[in-house]
């Protein structure tokens, strides 16, 4: 969920929202983190076109713009195999 926090604080650009809950696993662990992020004008009213396309909520649409550029530059495909030589690499030397 996004919340308007600009209404709280004066010294906030209009343009900045809470992201409330970001859902990031981390070997199988599930944390929630909040980030405040600012857009502009521009960039809210995108936000707005793509709500429905990737998401209800703007948290929604900010999550998997995320996501979806993450694994655009292949960062999720080369953390992924990263782990999974690690991994093997324990299990060989292990079994040693």
């Amino acid at each position: 969920m996004v919340r308007d926090v600009s209404a709280k604080s004066p010294y906030l650009h209009p343009n900045r929202f809470l992201v409330e809950s970001l859902k990031i696993p981390t070997r199988g662990i599930i944390m929630a983190k909040k980030i405040q992020v600012s857009f502009s004008d521009r960039q809210l009213e995108l936000m707005e076109r793509l709500k429905g396309e990737l998401g209800e909520t703007d948290a929604d649409v900010v999550r998997n713009i995320v996501v979806a550029w993450l694994a655009e530059k292949s960062f999720i495909s080369t953390i992924v195999k990263q782990r999974i030589t690690q991994e093997g690499e324990q299990g060989v030397q292990s079994e040693k």
